[in-house]
């Protein structure tokens, strides 16, 4: 995580951006990052008691056609998935098909969708 005096940048594009924007505009203010500041002091305002100490469950960062990031709160760190015609890997168990992060994976429904489409191209992935 980001030190205090570290500084950020994030870049949005499409549907995302679009979002953002028309937020900015109901805001009614100018600058970006004035909206980046009020959407995350709502946001912990409104889940302060959650974000007080380490997620209670796993939950999916980032999903892609090379795998998906998943959140351990055990672990307190994201854990990489890997999807290969060969199969799931994971880099924190070094296991196939059957570590704790691989069944929570396998458990999403945007996930399976995109295990089923490589799947259909002939990729050796559990059925789900």
């Amino acid at each position: 995580m980001p030190d205090s005096s570290e500084k950020l940048n994030v870049q949005l594009k499409g549907e995302i951006a679009d979002k953002f924007c028309r937020i900015k505009k109901f805001l009614g203010l100018e600058q970006d990052t004035e909206v980046i500041r009020a959407l995350i002091t709502w946001y912990y305002n409104l889940n302060k008691d959650e974000l007080s100490g380490p997620p209670k469950t796993m939950w999916h960062i980032n999903l892609n056609d090379k795998g998906v990031l998943v959140w351990d709160p055990d672990l307190r760190k994201a854990v990489q998935l890997y999807f290969s015609k060969q199969g799931i890997t994971c880099q924190e168990d070094e296991k196939t098909d059957s570590c704790k992060h691989v069944m929570f994976a396998l458990s999403k429904p945007d996930i399976q969708e995109v295990i089923r489409n490589r799947k259909k191209e002939g990729w050796d992935l559990p059925d789900v």
